[in-house]
């Protein structure tokens, strides 16, 4: 599968409900795209967080970010319905880890759409939730291709002799950065620049997979870093030759 890149989140003009939420927790907090506020559901069963679209809405992604559903053994299934009392499964995942996830289903126009979580023991969080219409590369990025780039932000104090007498890690930022080689116009016109000028030059966090079918394990929640230029080329009126994204996980 080509890669995938999900950030129009229909989700922030719907209106939202969901089962029991813990005490100083809220079903907000997956809208407010902080992966570090949460939704944590008040107890285990079948939970749920769904939202009102206000009208048929063509839906074909989901995103969730910061979750422990692999630590409490939760299926997540996800539903949709023209009325809200009748559901129908768009797509269902068991996560194999904690990383972030993203499922890509057939496309549905529907008003009312509902992620479902469903454990036997302890309580299941997550702290953002995207659902909307992902863009679908034509080509997928220039290889060789780093899983992210891991650096230290840290402090480290040395005795005067050279002894080492402490050191405070205070952050690993991750980083990846991808290069496309081939793009048509049409691509660009139509996903790349909107994308650009109404998101990604905002800073605002998005979800981005290189493959799902074949690196199911890399899948991101990002936002472009800010010393990013955005600089696309083309040598023709038809085709893109190289545009490169600068990203950072949140």
């Amino acid at each position: 599968m080509n890669p995938i890149l999900l950030y129009n989140n229909l989700l922030l003009t719907a209106t939202i409900s969901s089962s029991a939420i813990a005490a100083g927790y809220s079903n907000q907090n997956v809208l407010d795209m902080r992966p570090y506020t949460l939704a944590k559901f008040n107890a285990a069963g079948t939970n749920y967080i769904s939202g009102n679209l206000g009208s048929a809405q063509a839906v074909n992604c989901i995103g969730i970010a910061n979750h422990n559903f692999y630590t409490v053994s939760a299926t997540v299934n996800i539903y949709y319905s023209a009325n809200g009392s009748d559901w129908t499964l768009a797509s269902t995942v068991t996560p194999a880890s904690s990383k972030t996830i993203i499922l890509s289903f057939t496309q549905q126009t529907k008003q009312y759409w509902k992620v479902e979580v469903v454990n036997s023991s302890g309580q299941p969080y997550c702290g953002v939730i995207y659902l909307g219409t992902a863009i679908l590369f034509d080509w997928p990025p220039m290889g060789p291709i780093s899983p992210s780039r891991e650096s230290i932000i840290a402090e480290d104090v040395d005795s005067e002799s050279g002894n080492l007498l402490g050191i405070e890690v205070k952050f690993i930022p991750k980083e990846i950065t991808r290069t496309w080689n081939y793009q048509t116009k049409t691509f660009y016109d139509t996903y790349l620049k909107p994308f650009w000028d109404n998101h990604g030059s905002l800073l605002k966090p998005f979800f981005y997979a290189d493959d799902l079918t074949n690196r199911a394990d890399q899948v991101y929640y990002l936002r472009l870093k800010k010393e990013m230029v955005f600089d696309p080329q083309y040598s023709d009126a038809n085709n893109y030759d190289s545009f490169t994204l600068d990203m950072k996980l949140v």
